[in-house]
Protein backbone atom coordinates (compact mmCIF):
# COMPACT_ATOMS: atom_id res chain seq x y z
CA UNK A 1 0.00 0.00 0.00
CA UNK A 2 2.74 2.50 0.54
CA UNK A 3 4.40 1.67 -2.57
CA UNK A 4 1.13 2.11 -4.63
CA UNK A 5 1.03 5.43 -2.38
CA UNK A 6 -2.49 5.18 -0.62
CA UNK A 7 -1.04 5.82 2.74
CA UNK A 8 -0.80 9.50 2.18
CA UNK A 9 -4.71 9.44 1.45
CA UNK A 10 -5.19 7.11 4.58
CA UNK A 11 -3.38 9.33 7.04
CA UNK A 12 -5.58 12.30 5.81
CA UNK A 13 -8.86 10.57 6.34
CA UNK A 14 -7.62 8.59 10.18
CA UNK A 15 -9.03 12.51 11.47
CA UNK A 16 -12.26 11.00 10.03
CA UNK A 17 -13.90 9.63 12.97
CA UNK A 18 -15.16 8.91 11.50
CA UNK A 19 -41.30 -8.91 10.73
CA UNK A 20 -39.39 -11.23 9.28
CA UNK A 21 -39.19 -15.26 10.10
CA UNK A 22 -36.81 -15.75 12.69
CA UNK A 23 -34.49 -18.52 11.55
CA UNK A 24 -31.12 -18.21 13.25
CA UNK A 25 -30.53 -16.86 16.90
CA UNK A 26 -26.96 -16.38 16.61
CA UNK A 27 -25.16 -15.35 13.29
CA UNK A 28 -22.19 -14.61 12.18
CA UNK A 29 -20.82 -12.50 9.70
CA UNK A 30 -17.42 -12.25 7.54
CA UNK A 31 -15.16 -9.27 7.72
CA UNK A 32 -13.08 -7.64 5.51
CA UNK A 33 -9.35 -6.59 6.63
CA UNK A 34 -7.89 -3.43 4.38
CA UNK A 35 -4.16 -3.22 5.28
CA UNK A 36 -4.76 -3.63 9.01
CA UNK A 37 -6.18 -0.62 8.64
CA UNK A 38 -10.36 -0.95 8.60
CA UNK A 39 -12.51 -3.69 8.67
CA UNK A 40 -15.66 -3.16 6.94
CA UNK A 41 -18.75 -6.02 6.78
CA UNK A 42 -21.39 -6.11 4.58
CA UNK A 43 -24.69 -4.92 5.09
CA UNK A 44 -27.94 -4.65 2.92
CA UNK A 45 -31.11 -2.09 3.15
CA UNK A 46 -34.39 -2.49 1.72
CA UNK A 47 -36.80 -4.93 0.09
CA UNK A 48 -35.37 -5.82 -2.53
CA UNK A 49 -32.28 -5.77 -0.62
CA UNK A 50 -29.40 -3.07 -1.93
CA UNK A 51 -25.91 -3.87 -0.76
CA UNK A 52 -23.48 -1.52 1.02
CA UNK A 53 -19.37 -2.42 2.65
CA UNK A 54 -19.81 -0.22 6.17
CA UNK A 55 -17.36 0.17 9.03
CA UNK A 56 -18.68 -2.05 11.89
CA UNK A 57 -17.57 0.77 15.16
CA UNK A 58 -18.45 0.06 18.36
CA UNK A 59 -17.39 3.43 19.00
CA UNK A 60 -20.26 4.89 17.84
CA UNK A 61 -24.07 4.23 17.49
CA UNK A 62 -25.59 5.43 14.58
CA UNK A 63 -26.13 3.53 11.18
CA UNK A 64 -26.05 5.60 7.98
CA UNK A 65 -25.52 4.99 4.43
CA UNK A 66 -25.09 7.76 1.52
CA UNK A 67 -28.10 8.25 -0.11
CA UNK A 68 -28.76 8.29 -4.15
CA UNK A 69 -29.56 11.99 -3.87
CA UNK A 70 -26.28 12.91 -2.36
CA UNK A 71 -23.63 14.82 -4.29
CA UNK A 72 -21.17 12.90 -6.35
CA UNK A 73 -18.30 11.75 -4.77
CA UNK A 74 -16.16 8.42 -4.14
CA UNK A 75 -18.87 6.21 -2.15
CA UNK A 76 -19.51 3.12 -4.29
CA UNK A 77 -22.94 2.51 -3.33
CA UNK A 78 -25.94 4.67 -2.37
CA UNK A 79 -29.51 3.43 -0.96
CA UNK A 80 -32.20 4.79 -3.53
CA UNK A 81 -35.48 4.88 -1.43
CA UNK A 82 -38.17 4.28 -4.22
CA UNK A 83 -36.34 1.10 -4.73
CA UNK A 84 -37.68 -0.72 -1.89
CA UNK A 85 -41.06 -1.45 -0.82
CA UNK A 86 -40.46 -1.66 3.26
CA UNK A 87 -39.16 1.89 2.79
CA UNK A 88 -41.13 3.96 5.40
CA UNK A 89 -40.24 7.64 5.59
CA UNK A 90 -39.24 9.07 9.00
CA UNK A 91 -38.42 12.61 7.95
CA UNK A 92 -36.61 13.72 11.15
CA UNK A 93 -32.89 15.58 10.47
CA UNK A 94 -29.87 14.68 11.88
CA UNK A 95 -26.09 15.59 11.72
CA UNK A 96 -22.99 14.18 12.94
CA UNK A 97 -19.79 15.79 13.06
CA UNK A 98 -16.23 13.73 12.77
CA UNK A 99 -12.68 15.18 13.54
CA UNK A 100 -12.13 16.13 9.97
CA UNK A 101 -15.54 16.07 8.14
CA UNK A 102 -19.11 15.69 8.46
CA UNK A 103 -22.31 13.74 7.23
CA UNK A 104 -25.81 14.97 7.44
CA UNK A 105 -29.20 14.07 6.14
CA UNK A 106 -32.42 12.69 7.15
CA UNK A 107 -34.13 9.27 8.83
CA UNK A 108 -35.90 6.78 7.35
CA UNK A 109 -37.00 3.11 8.20
CA UNK A 110 -36.39 -0.02 6.00
CA UNK A 111 -35.43 -3.98 6.98
CA UNK A 112 -31.74 -4.11 6.79
CA UNK A 113 -29.33 -7.23 7.27
CA UNK A 114 -26.23 -7.93 8.92
CA UNK A 115 -24.17 -9.92 6.34
CA UNK A 116 -25.91 -11.97 3.57
CA UNK A 117 -26.91 -15.14 2.48
CA UNK A 118 -27.98 -17.97 4.78
CA UNK A 119 -26.57 -16.68 7.77
CA UNK A 120 -27.73 -12.88 7.83
CA UNK A 121 -29.37 -11.37 10.20
CA UNK A 122 -32.57 -9.63 9.08
CA UNK A 123 -34.02 -7.03 11.17
CA UNK A 124 -36.97 -4.60 10.42
CA UNK A 125 -38.46 -1.83 10.81
CA UNK A 126 -34.71 -0.83 11.74
CA UNK A 127 -33.95 2.88 11.90
CA UNK A 128 -31.00 4.63 9.90
CA UNK A 129 -29.71 8.01 8.09
CA UNK A 130 -30.24 8.57 4.57
CA UNK A 131 -26.74 11.06 4.09
CA UNK A 132 -28.03 13.58 1.61
CA UNK A 133 -24.58 15.73 2.34
CA UNK A 134 -21.14 14.57 2.96
CA UNK A 135 -18.11 17.15 3.58
CA UNK A 136 -15.37 17.04 1.35
CA UNK A 137 -12.99 15.73 3.49
CA UNK A 138 -15.86 12.74 3.74
CA UNK A 139 -15.83 12.41 -0.36
CA UNK A 140 -12.66 12.12 -1.12
CA UNK A 141 -11.06 10.47 1.70
CA UNK A 142 -13.50 7.55 2.51
CA UNK A 143 -14.55 5.08 0.14
CA UNK A 144 -16.63 2.81 2.62
CA UNK A 145 -20.73 3.10 1.94
CA UNK A 146 -21.56 3.99 5.54
CA UNK A 147 -21.00 3.63 9.22
CA UNK A 148 -22.62 1.09 11.86
CA UNK A 149 -22.56 2.01 15.36
CA UNK A 150 -22.48 -0.97 17.74
CA UNK A 151 -22.52 1.17 21.05
CA UNK A 152 -24.80 2.30 23.17
CA UNK A 153 -28.38 3.89 22.47
CA UNK A 154 -27.15 6.66 24.97
CA UNK A 155 -24.46 7.37 22.43
CA UNK A 156 -26.71 7.97 19.25
CA UNK A 157 -27.95 11.31 17.61
CA UNK A 158 -31.35 11.64 17.84
CA UNK A 159 -31.68 8.87 20.78
CA UNK A 160 -32.45 6.23 17.68
CA UNK A 161 -32.00 2.57 18.63
CA UNK A 162 -29.01 0.96 17.05
CA UNK A 163 -29.65 -1.94 14.61
CA UNK A 164 -28.44 -4.61 16.89
CA UNK A 165 -30.42 -3.67 19.80
CA UNK A 166 -33.52 -3.50 17.78
CA UNK A 167 -32.70 -6.83 16.79
CA UNK A 168 -32.67 -8.21 20.32
CA UNK A 169 -35.97 -6.27 21.10
CA UNK A 170 -37.83 -8.10 18.09
CA UNK A 171 -36.74 -11.56 19.94
CA UNK A 172 -34.25 -12.24 16.67
CA UNK A 173 -30.97 -13.00 18.95
CA UNK A 174 -30.79 -15.80 21.88
CA UNK A 175 -28.87 -13.24 24.02
CA UNK A 176 -28.10 -9.84 24.05
CA UNK A 177 -24.14 -10.24 23.21
CA UNK A 178 -21.81 -10.30 20.12
CA UNK A 179 -18.26 -11.05 19.61
CA UNK A 180 -15.48 -9.28 17.57
CA UNK A 181 -12.85 -11.53 16.73
CA UNK A 182 -9.97 -9.45 14.31
CA UNK A 183 -6.95 -10.93 12.27
CA UNK A 184 -4.11 -10.17 10.10
CA UNK A 185 -4.89 -10.30 6.38
CA UNK A 186 -2.28 -12.04 4.37
CA UNK A 187 -2.15 -9.99 1.49
CA UNK A 188 -3.10 -6.00 1.18
CA UNK A 189 -6.98 -6.77 1.47
CA UNK A 190 -8.61 -10.00 2.56
CA UNK A 191 -11.01 -11.76 5.18
CA UNK A 192 -9.00 -11.78 8.42
CA UNK A 193 -12.28 -11.31 11.13
CA UNK A 194 -15.82 -12.16 12.21
CA UNK A 195 -18.79 -10.80 13.93
CA UNK A 196 -20.87 -13.33 15.73
CA UNK A 197 -24.37 -11.76 16.62
CA UNK A 198 -26.24 -13.36 20.01
CA UNK A 199 -23.27 -15.72 21.21
CA UNK A 200 -20.19 -15.97 22.24
CA UNK A 201 -17.33 -17.33 19.82
CA UNK A 202 -16.36 -20.31 21.52
CA UNK A 203 -15.02 -21.63 17.88
CA UNK A 204 -12.27 -18.28 17.91
CA UNK A 205 -12.20 -17.92 21.58
CA UNK A 206 -11.10 -19.34 25.02
CA UNK A 207 -13.70 -20.01 27.81
CA UNK A 208 -10.68 -18.88 30.17
CA UNK A 209 -11.84 -15.22 30.93
CA UNK A 210 -13.54 -12.82 33.36
CA UNK A 211 -16.18 -10.02 32.58
CA UNK A 212 -14.89 -6.73 32.81
CA UNK A 213 -17.72 -4.27 34.04
CA UNK A 214 -18.55 -0.78 32.59
CA UNK A 215 -18.07 2.22 33.88
CA UNK A 216 -19.93 4.37 31.59
CA UNK A 217 -22.47 2.52 29.03
CA UNK A 218 -22.28 5.18 26.00
CA UNK A 219 -19.11 3.75 24.24
CA UNK A 220 -17.63 0.64 25.44
CA UNK A 221 -15.87 2.32 28.19
CA UNK A 222 -14.24 0.99 31.48
CA UNK A 223 -11.45 1.48 33.85
CA UNK A 224 -7.78 0.41 33.81
CA UNK A 225 -5.71 0.37 36.74
CA UNK A 226 -2.48 0.99 34.73
CA UNK A 227 -1.24 1.38 31.39
CA UNK A 228 2.33 0.64 31.47
CA UNK A 229 4.89 0.38 27.97
CA UNK A 230 8.86 -0.07 28.81
CA UNK A 231 10.01 3.16 31.08
CA UNK A 232 6.50 4.63 31.31
CA UNK A 233 3.75 4.04 33.51
CA UNK A 234 0.26 5.87 34.36
CA UNK A 235 -3.24 5.09 35.91
CA UNK A 236 -5.69 4.55 36.27
CA UNK A 237 -7.40 5.86 33.16
CA UNK A 238 -11.01 5.32 31.71
CA UNK A 239 -10.94 3.82 28.13
CA UNK A 240 -12.76 2.80 25.64
CA UNK A 241 -12.32 0.20 23.11
CA UNK A 242 -13.12 0.82 19.64
CA UNK A 243 -13.19 -0.95 16.39
CA UNK A 244 -13.64 1.90 14.28
CA UNK A 245 -10.27 3.43 15.33
CA UNK A 246 -7.40 2.17 13.24
CA UNK A 247 -4.39 2.75 16.11
CA UNK A 248 -4.55 2.74 19.99
CA UNK A 249 -4.74 6.26 21.17
CA UNK A 250 -3.64 7.93 24.07
CA UNK A 251 -2.99 10.65 26.36
CA UNK A 252 0.66 13.27 24.96
CA UNK A 253 2.94 12.25 27.82
CA UNK A 254 2.03 8.73 27.37
CA UNK A 255 2.30 8.29 23.84
CA UNK A 256 5.49 10.70 23.63
CA UNK A 257 7.00 7.91 25.84
CA UNK A 258 6.41 4.94 23.82
CA UNK A 259 6.88 6.67 20.72
CA UNK A 260 10.52 7.29 22.26
CA UNK A 261 10.83 4.01 23.48
CA UNK A 262 10.15 2.51 20.25
CA UNK A 263 12.97 5.25 18.85
CA UNK A 264 10.00 6.23 16.26
CA UNK A 265 10.30 9.37 14.05
CA UNK A 266 7.77 11.47 13.04
CA UNK A 267 7.27 10.74 9.34
CA UNK A 268 4.91 13.93 7.35
CA UNK A 269 4.57 12.64 4.13
CA UNK A 270 2.39 9.21 6.15
CA UNK A 271 1.21 11.52 9.28
CA UNK A 272 2.24 8.62 11.30
CA UNK A 273 5.37 7.58 13.28
CA UNK A 274 7.97 5.04 12.20
CA UNK A 275 10.34 2.61 13.46
CA UNK A 276 12.48 -0.12 12.41
CA UNK A 277 10.15 -3.44 12.17
CA UNK A 278 13.13 -5.60 13.56
CA UNK A 279 14.00 -3.90 16.97
CA UNK A 280 13.51 -6.02 20.54
CA UNK A 281 10.61 -3.65 21.79
CA UNK A 282 8.35 -4.04 24.57
CA UNK A 283 4.59 -4.88 24.84
CA UNK A 284 1.77 -2.30 25.65
CA UNK A 285 0.55 -3.82 28.90
CA UNK A 286 -3.04 -2.89 30.45
CA UNK A 287 -3.82 -3.49 34.20
CA UNK A 288 -7.99 -4.46 34.46
CA UNK A 289 -9.27 -6.05 36.94
CA UNK A 290 -5.86 -6.91 38.33
CA UNK A 291 -5.25 -9.05 34.92
CA UNK A 292 -2.01 -7.63 32.81
CA UNK A 293 -3.56 -7.45 29.38
CA UNK A 294 -0.37 -7.52 26.78
CA UNK A 295 -0.65 -6.09 22.77
CA UNK A 296 2.61 -7.16 21.22
CA UNK A 297 4.74 -5.57 19.04
CA UNK A 298 3.20 -7.53 16.33
CA UNK A 299 -0.28 -6.39 16.69
CA UNK A 300 1.09 -2.54 17.04
CA UNK A 301 3.65 -2.23 14.36
CA UNK A 302 2.39 -2.54 10.54
CA UNK A 303 4.39 -3.25 8.10
CA UNK A 304 3.27 -2.26 4.78
CA UNK A 305 6.85 -0.46 3.30
CA UNK A 306 9.98 -1.44 2.54
CA UNK A 307 10.17 -4.62 4.59
CA UNK A 308 12.18 -3.03 7.48
CA UNK A 309 10.13 0.23 8.36
CA UNK A 310 7.00 -0.29 10.15
CA UNK A 311 4.38 2.13 11.20
CA UNK A 312 3.79 2.74 15.06
CA UNK A 313 0.13 2.31 15.57
CA UNK A 314 -0.17 4.90 17.84
CA UNK A 315 -1.66 8.59 18.12
CA UNK A 316 -1.68 11.27 20.99
CA UNK A 317 -4.86 12.75 21.36
CA UNK A 318 -6.21 15.09 23.92
CA UNK A 319 -9.78 15.63 25.83
CA UNK A 320 -10.74 17.94 28.66
CA UNK A 321 -14.54 16.16 29.35
CA UNK A 322 -14.06 14.43 32.81
CA UNK A 323 -16.40 11.58 31.40
CA UNK A 324 -14.56 11.34 28.31
CA UNK A 325 -12.12 8.48 27.63
CA UNK A 326 -8.40 8.98 27.78
CA UNK A 327 -6.77 5.87 25.63
CA UNK A 328 -8.88 4.48 22.45
CA UNK A 329 -8.06 0.98 22.35
CA UNK A 330 -8.43 0.42 18.40
CA UNK A 331 -7.65 -2.59 16.12
CA UNK A 332 -4.79 -3.28 17.67
CA UNK A 333 -5.54 -4.28 20.97
CA UNK A 334 -8.83 -5.96 19.32
CA UNK A 335 -6.35 -7.83 17.57
CA UNK A 336 -4.80 -9.35 20.43
CA UNK A 337 -7.89 -10.28 22.19
CA UNK A 338 -11.63 -11.61 21.23
CA UNK A 339 -13.96 -8.85 22.52
CA UNK A 340 -17.19 -10.41 23.85
CA UNK A 341 -19.82 -7.40 24.01
CA UNK A 342 -22.55 -7.90 26.70
CA UNK A 343 -25.21 -5.10 26.35
CA UNK A 344 -27.47 -7.10 28.38
CA UNK A 345 -25.30 -6.81 31.74
CA UNK A 346 -23.08 -3.66 30.49
CA UNK A 347 -19.70 -5.70 30.60
CA UNK A 348 -16.87 -7.00 28.54
CA UNK A 349 -15.08 -10.09 28.03
CA UNK A 350 -11.46 -10.13 26.58
CA UNK A 351 -10.52 -13.80 26.20
CA UNK A 352 -7.17 -14.65 23.98
CA UNK A 353 -7.52 -15.86 20.44
CA UNK A 354 -7.78 -19.44 19.90
CA UNK A 355 -4.76 -19.94 17.39
CA UNK A 356 -6.78 -20.85 14.11
CA UNK A 357 -5.41 -20.45 10.30
CA UNK A 358 -7.51 -17.22 8.68
CA UNK A 359 -8.16 -19.16 5.70
CA UNK A 360 -10.37 -21.98 6.95
CA UNK A 361 -12.30 -19.94 9.38
CA UNK A 362 -13.13 -16.57 7.97
CA UNK A 363 -15.25 -15.59 5.24
CA UNK A 364 -15.44 -13.08 3.18
CA UNK A 365 -18.06 -9.79 2.57
CA UNK A 366 -16.41 -6.86 2.66
CA UNK A 367 -14.34 -4.19 0.94
CA UNK A 368 -12.21 -1.25 1.42
CA UNK A 369 -11.67 1.40 4.35
CA UNK A 370 -9.80 4.58 5.69
CA UNK A 371 -8.07 5.35 8.85
CA UNK A 372 -10.63 6.18 11.12
CA UNK A 373 -9.68 7.55 14.35
CA UNK A 374 -12.46 9.51 17.01
CA UNK A 375 -12.32 12.35 18.52
CA UNK A 376 -13.50 13.49 21.94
Amino acid sequence: MAKSGQWKSFSESRKLNLAAPRVFASHHQGLMDYYDLEYIGEVTIGTPPQTFNVVLDTGSSNFWVTSNIAPSGRIPNTYNSNASSSYVADPKAWEIEYGKGKCSGIQARDTMAFGTGKDELRVPNTTFGMATYLSADMTSQANFDGILGLGFQSLAVNNIQPPLMNAHAQGLLDDPVFTVVLGHRNNDAGPAGQITYGAIDTESCTSNFSWVPLSRAAYWQFTVSKASFGSFSGGPYEVITDTGTSFIGGPVDAITAIVKALGANYDDQYDMYMTSCSGDFPDFELTIGGKVYSVTPKNYLLNDFDGTTCAAAFFAFQSDSPNAPKWILGDPFIRQFCHIHDFGNNRLGLPTQKKKSASNHYFLTGLIGAIMVKSF
